[in-house]
């Protein structure tokens, strides 16, 4: 086993460490041919919420979305947010704020998208979250921008989440009425969920966050998840998100596979005395997120 050992984690420390950006695939949307839609102006708020379909990272979102009148612009630029909601509608906090410069706004009607890029928030998101998709202005021209959507009176097209409106400033909001939607798209760059173990060797984990010492976190190789192609640079562990101290390949828990070692620093990953979990994050090499975590239980923490 030494020797096997030795020789994975040889062949590993000459891997390229370079990250790949994974590909965001398209999680949630509302689009029909036909389509019409309110204004957005200072006064008039719109919002759409949504239900998250694939638990990650939201990195973008897409509306359709147009200046009105191209002969008379807005007089400031579109403004598009992500807000979580009250089960309803958006609390009041934006999530994520992004300004779109007014000649970044289409004037065509039928073809044209706003492209919001939320991709430097680090949004993670779970499946199940009932998210709004804001959009508002400080312009108080008529018919600035307008955001389309779908509505016939008898179809809900969009039976995940509904569309709103606020006329002051985002404090109460009304539903549109005739099961109205707008067209939007949501983004999301997947995580997949690991089995790690941390300290392998023992069952209860035990840590102190006073030492000065190492801490061993194993990402397993399962049937569904190999950990040989986790890129062990990115990997970050505990609330202060330490880097590796360093890392090679084993098979650490004697099932004839490879599974991925790393030592963090005690000191730099942040544990708390009564922590009860740890996590771990990280990359594929093909730039697939992931997180893992484990139950810890911390010692020495009633020596002064």
């Amino acid at each position: 086993m030494f020797w096997r050992t030795f020789f994975l984690a040889f062949v590993f420390a000459f891997i390229p460490m370079s990250v790949t950006k994974a590909m965001p695939v398209l999680d949630q949307y509302n689009f029909t041919p036909s389509a019409s839609g309110p204004e957005v102006r200072s006064d008039h708020w719109l919002v759409q919420t949504f239900t998250v379909g694939i638990s990650g990272s939201l990195t973008q979102v897409e509306v359709w979305n147009f200046i009105s009148y191209a002969f008379n612009p807005p007089d400031a630029p579109l403004i598009i947010e992500l807000y979580e909601t009250n089960g309803v509608t958006p609390v009041r906090t934006a999530l994520a704020s992004v300004s779109i410069p007014i000649p970044d706004v289409g004037t065509n009607p039928f073809f044209d998208r706003t492209v919001a890029d939320f991709s430097s928030f680090s949004l993670n998101v779970s499946a199940g979250d009932l998210l709004a998709i804001v959009l508002r202005t400080e312009s108080t021209l008529p018919g600035a921008f307008d955001w389309w959507g779908s509505i016939d009176g008898s179809t809900d097209f969009y039976p995940g989440g509904g569309a709103y409106v606020s006329s002051d400033g985002g404090n109460t909001w009304e539903e549109l009425t005739f099961l109205f939607d707008f067209h939007f798209w949501t983004y999301i760059e997947p995580i997949t969920n690991v089995n790690i173990d941390i300290i392998p060797s023992s069952k209860k984990n035990p840590v102190n966050p006073r030492s000065k010492g190492e801490l061993m976190v194993a990402i397993l190789t399962t049937e569904d998840f190999d950990a040989s192609t986790v890129n062990a640079s990115t990997v970050r562990f505990g609330p202060s998100a330490a880097e590796p101290a360093r890392y090679r390949l084993d098979d650490v828990d004697s099932d004839s596979d490879w599974d991925l070692i790393l030592n963090f620093n005690i000191q730099e990953a942040g544990i708390a005395c009564g922590d009860t979990e740890a996590t771990l994050t990280g990359q594929k090499f093909d730039g697939m997120q992931i997180t893992g975590t484990d139950a810890i239980e911390t010692v020495g923490c009633n020596n002064k």
